[in-house]
């Protein structure tokens, strides 16, 4: 009750992204506000497979959402990081953790890596909450992943600089 004292005409647009975030296919809502979204947007069965994709989901991957309607999630993963992401979604679909960030290569139709980050979350739907989902919200960070190892490489390059400057002074 406190919810509605405190956010007033909010409550109902909170009670739509509530029921929606449990069943995504039982409102338009969902799926104008996703089908809008600029970072990848994802359901995922137990089989992990997709349950459902918005079109950002093909633009960071490369592959069209038909062809990733076929093929696992595992399919996708640089195979140095599959485990690390079945390992994730596991942790969400038997309940260890409400969400979890994780960061992995996914390999486009080109054979070219994309780093990405996903965002993981739980939630189930049905009468009895039988059927368990992980929503994940991905972006693709490759740029910041670039970034990263130049930074990496000017520390090691000032580490070794003021290792040897004994020698050049």
């Amino acid at each position: 009750m406190a919810l509605f004292i405190i956010v007033g005409s909010y409550a109902v647009g909170y009670i739509r992204i509530m029921r929606t975030q449990v069943n995504p296919n039982s409102d338009i809502e969902f799926k104008t506000i996703s089908e809008s979204a600029r970072d990848g947007q994802v359901i995922i069965d137990t089989k992990m497979r997709f349950a459902y994709l918005n079109p950002a989901a093909s633009t960071i991957t490369g592959y069209s959402n038909q062809e990733l309607m076929k093929i696992s999630i595992t399919d996708l993963i640089h195979a140095d990081d599959v485990n690390t992401v079945k390992s994730a979604l596991g942790s969400i679909l038997h309940g260890n953790a409400d969400r979890l960030s994780v960061e992995y290569r996914v390999v486009n139709p080109n054979n070219k890596e994309v780093w990405v980050e996903s965002i993981l979350s739980r939630f189930v739907t049905g009468s009895l909450r039988q059927n368990k989902f992980v929503f994940a919200e991905t972006r693709d960070i490759s740029q910041r992943k670039v970034l990263e190892a130049e930074i990496q490489q000017q520390l090691l390059a000032e580490e070794l600089l003021i290792k040897h400057s004994n020698r050049f002074i």
